[in-house]
């Protein structure tokens, strides 16, 4: 899955496999960096709910946010993935 959005971010240079790549290489411990936040913190229960919570916010629009609505909502769609509860097709 990941090659696939890697392949697929950098072809099309889409928000929402962008956003989805980043937070699945977050959550599989790839990378330490928060998808949204962009801070350094690895991904545990406790840093989890607010970085999705964040992330709805963004793509509902709730929030302020230099962050696109289409990427927010590729870091959602991958969290749910992960969680076997997705939205929507990641790719």
């Amino acid at each position: 899955m990941v090659a696939a959005l890697i392949s697929q971010t950098q072809a099309t240079k889409e928000l929402h496999a962008a956003g989805a790549l980043a937070s699945l290489s977050w959550l599989s411990g790839l990378t330490d960096r928060r998808p949204m936040r962009r801070d350094v913190t690895p991904a545990t229960w406790l840093t989890l709910g607010p970085e999705m919570d964040l992330a709805g916010r963004v793509e509902r629009g709730e929030e302020n946010s230099t962050v696109p609505p289409a990427y927010a909502a590729g870091v959602l769609d991958a969290a749910l993935w992960a969680y076997g509860r997705p939205r929507h097709p990641l790719i």
